[in-house]
């Protein structure tokens, strides 16, 4: 009876610990794409898509890694090198895994936050007050940084002057094989 009640309430610890960790992630993410590998802003169901991309792409990562730094020992490499990519590929697994359960978790939480994230997406003034804003272009009034060699970087890039008409090219040089 006890063993049971422990179990059950272990469960609901770990599931609610981990519900809806795409949907906290999408929420915080800035209205605007930034540059990143997958989604980088907020957007309706965001939350869903983060962790089924995470569900997807972890654990496969993972069990390479675990794979690769098996294969690493026998091979000759550092034992301690190689047990960290299996530690490595075995939290990338675990990871992928607490993604795969949180799809259907994140997928409620999007449901219930879907208002919030469309205002948020469309800059709304009620939903843009917390998380990240994506700040603005970065400030270009400061100078260049400096070079190895002293010059700033403006100074010291090349500059390419292209022919009068680059759409068509100068073939004066070139000799007709049949003009010899």
């Amino acid at each position: 009876m006890c063993n049971s009640r422990f179990r059950a309430i272990s469960v609901m610890l770990l599931l609610g610990s981990a519900s809806g960790c795409g949907t906290i992630t999408n929420l915080r993410a800035p209205p605007e794409r930034t540059l990143g590998i997958g989604p980088t802003s907020c957007f309706e169901f965001g939350g869903v898509t983060r962790s089924a991309l995470a569900g997807t792409f972890f654990p496969p990562m993972g069990v390479y890694s675990v794979v690769g730094g098996g294969v690493m020992i026998p091979c000759g490499y550092d034992v301690k090198e190689s047990f960290k990519v299996i530690g490595d590929g075995l939290w990338f697994t675990g990871f992928g895994i607490g993604a795969i359960v949180d799809v259907p978790l994140s997928l409620i939480g999007d449901v219930l936050t879907w208002p919030i994230a469309y205002a948020r997406r469309n800059r709304h003034p009620w939903a843009t007050w917390w998380g990240d804003q994506g700040g603005g272009p970065p400030d270009v009034s400061t100078s260049p940084p400096e070079t190895r060699c002293g010059n700033s970087a403006a100074e010291s890039r090349t500059s390419v002057t292209l022919p009068h008409s680059a759409s068509e090219p100068d073939i004066s040089a070139v000799r007709d094989s049949d003009d010899e």
